[in-house]
């Protein structure tokens, strides 16, 4: 539709009533390509819609960036572009010189309404081929986009590409983020190094719900990607649940941070379908999972509905708390808690954690079932500690406090904890209730 080749400075479309472009039925709706084709700006437009804004008439992409420097979108109303029905992906990132872009207070994948999905066919955003340091929303009001109703509402797709942001953006909701429109995949599913999803200042989250398997999706071999400040599985306000069925999934994904000891840097996590958040795999090693909520809504003092809390399936090494100001998660109503499982599953360590109470300590708010279980091999973790502020609180379960299950492995240390108040026993070895004394004899099973 509009291809600019080399030249900088330019816009396409405008903000004045009748100034956006009408951007349909092309190979590509916008083209901007070349090393020195920066500063250029795509606003007011209609890309891969009718005139009306509400039907689609595709372009094969609607935006494609192989330049560096540009800006699709902008914090006012009118500068926004409604980037949906596109085939293939809204916008695409790609290549080294597709660096440095800003893409603010679009529409993609919903109608100009912002209450009905209009679907890219693959991606709302696509990030590939060493495209680095782009931004995907922001922190000022207006900044965020609407990433809904596609497949997935964005993809970063190798491990080539770092320094993305992504902030302030409605990721599988209407934009007033209190309906879903759901992505039917995952809302970011990312491969890459060192990129940040949220932050700890004030506008930086992303509302990431609704979507038809993960809200977030870290892929095998990305690393170090820092996840704080969001809302995952609930609408905007934090007061309900609007889930994804998985909320995040770290899959064979090490050297990640999600929360933070920071004050703001916690998300949460919370009214995912089956799981609030899976740690799966042998090289999910060095994960850290500080200062959220996990099961509560934004207050920390209701359960919402939820799946699972968490899983740690054969992953090594991870930190899920600890004894610093600020990295306590509150882990609470959730069916059923934390589950460590697999042989692979060592060293984990959980700290300084409210599970079963709300944000307060006091109050009840347990989770149904076990609420941390050991299983399949699992060995050699750790509940709480000797430190001051390891210990954890256990309680209010339906069931036991901690199971250690009669195929768990060995070594599972159980240190300092305050266990009280659940359905059966506070710690259960062998899930066969109590065991008497019997002294003298040469003791074999879990533990």
């Amino acid at each position: 539709g509009v291809g600019i080749g080399e030249g900088s400075n330019n816009t396409v479309g405008g903000t004045t009533p009748g100034s956006g472009n009408l951007l349909s039925g092309n190979n590509e709706g916008v083209t901007i390509v070349g090393a020195t084709a920066t500063g250029n700006v795509v606003m007011g437009n209609f890309i891969g819609t009718d005139v009306t804004g509400t039907g689609a008439i595709p372009n094969d992409v609607g935006v494609l960036l192989l330049a560096p420097n540009n800006r699709v979108g902008d914090l006012l109303p009118e500068a926004r572009n409604v980037i949906s029905g596109n085939q293939f992906n809204g916008v695409d990132l790609n290549g080294e010189n597709a660096t440095g872009n800003v893409l603010q207070g679009n529409l993609i994948g919903t109608d100009a309404t912002g209450t009905t999905a209009l679907g890219n066919g693959e991606s709302g955003v696509f990030i590939g081929n060493t495209a680095t340091d782009n931004s995907i929303g922001g922190t000022e009001s207006g900044a965020g986009n609407v990433l809904s109703g596609n497949t997935f509402g964005i993809l970063i797709g190798d491990l080539s590409i770092s320094g993305t942001k992504i902030q302030g953006n409605l990721i599988g909701t209407n934009a007033a983020g209190d309906e879903a429109i759901p992505n039917s995949q995952t809302g970011i599913l990312l491969w890459g190094t060192d990129n940040v999803i949220g932050g700890v200042e004030t506008g930086a989250r992303n509302i990431i719900s609704a979507n038809g398997f993960a809200g977030i999706d870290l892929g095998p071999g990305s690393n170090g990607t820092v996840i704080q400040g969001n809302y995952i599985g609930t609408n905007a306000a934090g007061t309900a649940a609007m889930g994804n069925d998985l909320g995040i999934f770290v899959n064979f994904s090490p050297d990640n941070a999600i929360g933070g000891t920071e004050p703001g840097a916690g998300n949460v996590i919370s009214g995912n379908v089956s799981l609030n958040i899976n740690i799966n795999g042998v090289d999910a090693s060095g994960n850290t999972f500080q200062g959220n909520y996990l099961g509560t809504d934004a207050t920390g003092t209701a359960a919402l509905e939820n799946g699972r809390a968490m899983l740690i399936a054969d992953a090594p090494d991870n930190t899920i708390g600890g004894t610093q100001s600020g990295a306590r998660n509150v882990i609470s109503g959730n069916l059923p808690g934390i589950s460590v499982e697999g042989p692979t599953a060592t060293g984990n360590v959980i700290q300084g954690n409210y599970v079963g109470v709300d944000v307060t300590g006091s109050d009840p708010l347990g989770n149904r079932g076990a609420t941390i279980r050991f299983t399949t091999g699992a060995s050699n973790n750790t509940v709480g500690g000797t430190e001051a502020g390891a210990g954890n609180i256990i309680a209010n379960s339906s069931w036991v406090g901690i199971g250690v299950f009669p195929d768990a492995g060995t070594g599972n240390r159980i240190l300092g904890n305050a266990i009280y108040d659940n359905g059966a026993l506070g710690i259960e070895l062998n899930r066969d209730g109590v065991t008497l004394n019997d002294e003298g004899d040469v003791d074999t099973g879990p533990n």
